[in-house]
């Protein structure tokens, strides 16, 4: 599973790529969304409000998302002792692809994939995708028209999409696991398994 190795590699090596990672895997937001978050802000205990505090509001507004239970302790972590934020991760991307030789078109936009083709696969009711990720699938067969002014969504009441959101954030951090653990003999060179037992304690 490709979002492991990046996750993986994440915890060892960054820990603000990391969260940023989890933020995504956790609630299918866009990379920039990630980037742009305030968790003493935008998490309000039980729900994710992706919308930065202030932001004006364009044509469409970030999701609110339920809080799955794994990334509480992130979030606290992260509300505790913020990391830098910076306005883009081209150049760790660039080396986390040579690292973990990944093809060249796999990208952070990649998690945002897994997790909606995750959620289509798992069958989660319309309301609660379309509320989580802005869209539903075409297999779905809901008309525009329907999508938009008869499917409600809460968040708070999103029990099948925080239920599928949580096994998937279990399964990739499960991988990730295994990925550390695969690579925990390698020497000094960036992205050593050893920096993680210092960034998640």
């Amino acid at each position: 599973m490709i979002p492991g190795a990046i996750i993986g590699y994440a915890k060892c090596d960054d820990i603000g790529v990391w969260r940023e990672l989890c933020l995504m895997l956790a609630t299918g937001c866009r990379p920039g969304v990630a980037l742009a978050f305030v968790p003493g802000d935008q998490w309000l205990d039980d729900v994710i409000d992706l919308q930065p505090v202030g932001k004006k509001l364009e044509d469409k507004r970030n999701a609110i998302v339920p809080t799955i239970e794994p990334m509480k302790p992130i979030l606290k972590a992260w509300q505790a002792n913020p990391h830098h934020r910076v306005a883009g991760r081209k150049t760790w991307g660039s080396t986390a692809h040579r690292t973990l030789r990944l093809r060249d078109d796999i990208v952070a936009y990649d998690i945002r994939h897994t997790v909606t083709t995750y959620m289509d696969d798992q069958r989660v009711p319309g309301a609660q995708m379309s509320g989580i990720v802005g869209h539903l699938p075409s297999d779905r067969g809901i008309a525009k028209t329907t999508k938009t002014y008869y499917l409600h969504y809460n968040p708070h009441n999103a029990r099948q999409a925080k239920r599928v959101l949580t096994k998937l954030f279990d399964a990739v951090s499960k991988e990730a696991d295994r990925w550390i653990a695969d690579h925990s003999l390698t020497n000094g060179q960036r992205g050593c398994p050893k920096q993680a037992l210092k960034i998640s304690e």
